[in-house]
């Protein structure tokens, strides 16, 4: 698993996490930080069974898991959404996986 970019020539499959939005204290009364976070799950198997494989462990890692996170409280990491994408060119098959984390501090 790679932070925002995996490096060139990276063998397959591989993982990209990265935060796609932030928002700070959403109700001016408490201090919040919501933040969404994205996986790019990367496979170039023809079948879908090691993306799919790819999916489920990654859904069994952060699904309403407690994250540990330095100044703050983690009040829920929840499942968002996932969609997926395939470049038929290379045979590259990308799922795009989407978690809500809701931190205080």
């Amino acid at each position: 698993m790679y932070t925002r970019y995996a490096p060139q020539n990276t063998p397959f499959p591989f993982a990209v996490f990265r935060i796609v939005s932030g928002i700070g204290d959403w109700n001016f009364t408490h201090d919040f930080d919501e933040v969404d976070v994205q996986f790019s799950l990367f496979s170039q198997s023809t079948s879908e069974s090691e993306i799919g494989t790819l999916l489920t462990k990654l859904r069994s890692l952060y699904d309403d898991v407690e994250l540990t996170v330095a100044g703050y409280t983690n009040l829920f990491m929840q499942y968002d959404q996932y969609w997926a994408q395939f470049n038929p060119d290379e045979n590259i098959r990308q799922y795009v996986v989407q978690y809500n984390l809701l931190l205080q501090s």
